[in-house]
């Protein structure tokens, strides 16, 4: 099958893209967003969307400016529409800031162009190494999960409201292509791009995974990069049926009730409530989730601060968490 068809099968499995979107692609210049690029642009007859081209220069590198004029020629010459910005980041400016700042302004562009979703190139070895990098840190299911095949941009960043284009969505369409697929597909279509030098760089961790474990990996399964993504696609399923389950426990969970539920819901209950109460860019860690779920399982009619600004009590087998900024789950 050719790497257009199974994007496709993608994009219709996953339902990614629809017929009258207007799709907005993070393009960098970079071997998987130029192969996005084409395959996007081949597709569009078939699907029958729009689609424009967003870059951002980081201003991190000499060479930025190059690949930023690289994108903007690519897109004249295809017809596409294309918005650039440049900014000045520092050098010591975090992956996660850059990458916050990345999503800023994607989300402008989106709302330039009236788009219904983002495109980027995040593929099977990204999310390799994604489940890779959160099993080293420490994760659960929904961690092992992985990269989703779409979210809302409005937790594109730690769950951060980053635009009041809540609508909009974080497609990735080439999840299920291999690097080595990317590469193979534009040197047989004689597409250029641009390589960004500092992917070779093993400060980052991430490129440390890429660079020295997966191959090592490798070594004892030649098929550990789909091996990983068929695990995520398995989970991911799993990991929907026990958050629909618990979401119907949430507004109002009896005591009693909670205590009989598996010991996963219990977690996922705690995890959704404190959620949707606190800030949304607080991630609440494990060792917090059973502090809350052992004090609701402790007794009746108790009062108890956990966390800074949660109170949580239960009364008459009603389970209530409160933020003290003002909300009650």
């Amino acid at each position: 099958m050719s790497i257009e068809n199974k994007v496709l099968n993608y994009i219709r499995d996953h339902q990614l893209i629809k017929p009258g979107d207007r799709v907005l692609l993070s393009l960098s210049g970079g071997p998987d967003s130029v192969c996005l690029f084409h395959i996007l642009r081949s597709l569009r007859s078939r699907i029958k969307f729009n689609l424009f081209s967003a870059h951002l220069d980081h201003g991190l590198r000499l060479d930025s400016e190059k690949d930023s004029n690289f994108c903007t020629q690519l897109c004249a010459k295809y017809q596409i529409p294309i918005q650039t910005k440049k900014v000045f980041l520092k050098p010591t400016t975090s992956e996660e800031n850059a990458r916050k700042v990345r999503y800023e302004f994607l989300a402008s562009a989106a709302g330039h162009f009236s788009c219904h979703s983002i495109a980027t190139g995040h593929n099977q070895d990204d999310q390799a190494e994604t489940v890779l990098l959160r099993l080293i840190r420490g994760t659960g299911l929904q961690g092992l999960a992985g990269i989703k095949p779409n979210r809302p941009l409005s937790t594109a960043y730690r769950g951060r409201p980053l635009s009041p284009q809540s609508k909009i969505s974080i497609v990735r369409p080439l999840l299920p292509i291999s690097r080595k697929e990317i590469m193979e597909f534009l040197k047989t279509k004689k597409y250029r791009f641009m390589t960004d030098s500092t992917n070779r760089e093993d400060k980052y961790l991430r490129n440390k995974l890429r660079h020295k474990l997966i191959p090592l990996l490798a070594s004892y399964n030649p098929n550990i990069k789909k091996t990983l993504f068929r695990m995520t696609e398995i989970l991911s399923a799993d990991y929907q049926y026990i958050s629909n389950q618990a979401s119907s426990f949430v507004e109002e969970t009896q005591g009693k009730k909670f205590s009989t539920l598996p010991l996963a819901l219990q977690r996922e209950v705690i995890r959704q409530a404190v959620s949707n109460l606190s800030d949304t860019s607080y991630r609440i860690t494990y060792e917090e989730v059973e502090s809350i779920r052992r004090f609701l399982l402790s007794g009746p009619k108790r009062h108890c601060q956990l966390l800074d600004n949660l109170l949580i009590s239960t009364e008459k087998n009603v389970i209530s968490l409160s933020s003290l900024n003002g909300g009650t789950r």
